[in-house]
């Protein structure tokens, strides 16, 4: 059995998509995304709405501790990760479909700032308490 220790890294430009799409949507109507027809929440809720289909999170609940992990397991991980790079590039496309460039840009910087400084406050936090 292995015994894995990962250290502890500070993401850096963390962007939440669905804060992205609500932050979009809010800014411009034209941007409205259709609703989902199934009863999807979360990551596939936005992926349905944005590219028509729900992502198959039956691996979702899954032993993730157990290793080797199964192939199923391999492949939900590896287009749960992809699938948020063609949600931004779709988020992207709609923003220049309906003339909201600028808007996008804005409002991925923002989102971002205002994500570091939450990040930022919660580790000193952490670092004061110890």
């Amino acid at each position: 059995m292995h015994n894995h220790h990962f250290a502890r890294t500070r993401a850096e430009k963390v962007l939440d998509l669905r804060c992205l799409e609500e932050s979009l949507t809010h800014a411009s109507s034209s941007l409205q995304l259709r609703k989902p027809n199934s009863s999807e929440k979360g990551l596939s809720a936005l992926v349905e709405s944005l590219l028509g289909l729900p992502l198959d999170k039956r691996d979702q609940i899954s032993n993730w501790s157990r290793r080797p992990l199964r192939e199923n397991q391999v492949v939900y991980a590896a287009l749960d990760a992809y699938v948020l790079l063609e949600v931004f590039e779709a988020l992207k496309n709609r923003s220049g479909d309906v003339g909201a460039s600028a808007t996008f840009e804005y409002h991925v910087q923002e989102l971002i700032r205002s994500k570091n400084k939450t990040s930022n406050k919660k580790e000193q936090r952490e670092v004061d308490e110890k």
